[in-house]
């Protein structure tokens, strides 16, 4: 072999030598962060790798779903708290202890309720007995007989005896006890008149409120 020839084959494994160290090199490198070998380098991987998690906001709690007996105990607690501590508040009118109803300061006390059967009239008025029949076919007497407006009669119809209670005394009388014996023009409602006698002052009783009862 030639000098020539022992140069290059000298040169030949000096380069496959370098190739083989520059693999085991490029093999042995780390390449992430678990590779690390230094212990102070994993250190501080750890470290950031905390902070990072604490700096996540942390997941809400899933709430308790409460069923059967245990939701019906719950609720009713929740009720009871609300419920202690705040005032109790009567409505005008509601029963309180005693049998008694509470009315508010300044509130205007509610009309007499009717007697039993009873209706409320708009208005009851006066008007003169001539002794001549009514609309019912009977003669028409002083403080005897009345006139309904076509609504009532229904419920009090021609010759059914009726009683008015007066809301004011009208010739030293509060109340009437008469027979329906006529009726009133078609555009009148909830309205009763009382037959007086000739010789007195109908058109100073004036007109008052009641009731109509059978």
């Amino acid at each position: 072999m030639t000098q020539r020839q022992l140069d290059l084959a000298l040169l030949a494994g000096i380069g496959v030598l370098l190739v083989v160290i520059l693999i085991l090199a490029l093999s042995g490198a780390p390449t992430t962060a678990g590779d690390i070998s230094d212990p102070v380098d994993r250190v501080t991987a750890l470290e950031s790798a905390e902070e990072g998690a604490a700096a996540e906001p942390a997941s809400e709690p899933t709430p308790a779903v409460t069923t059967g007996d245990a939701a019906e105990s719950a609720a009713a607690d929740t009720a009871g708290t609300s419920e202690e501590g705040a005032p109790t508040v009567t409505a005008v009118g509601e029963v309180v202890a005693g049998g008694e109803t509470s009315q508010a300061a300044g509130a205007e006390a509610p009309d007499p309720a009717p007697p039993a059967g009873g209706v409320r009239l708009e208005r009851i008025g006066f008007a003169y007995a001539t002794g001549s029949e009514g609309a019912c076919g009977v003669p028409l007497t002083a403080w005897g007989h009345v006139a309904l407006s076509r609504d009532l009669l229904d419920d009090f119809p021609c010759g059914t005896a009726v009683t008015l209670t007066l809301d004011d005394e009208i010739a030293g009388r509060q109340s009437v006890t008469a027979q329906v014996g006529d009726t009133m023009g078609a555009g009148v409602t909830g309205t009763v008149n009382i037959f007086v006698g000739q010789d007195e002052p109908a058109l100073e009783y004036g007109v008052t409120g009641g009731t109509l009862s059978p």
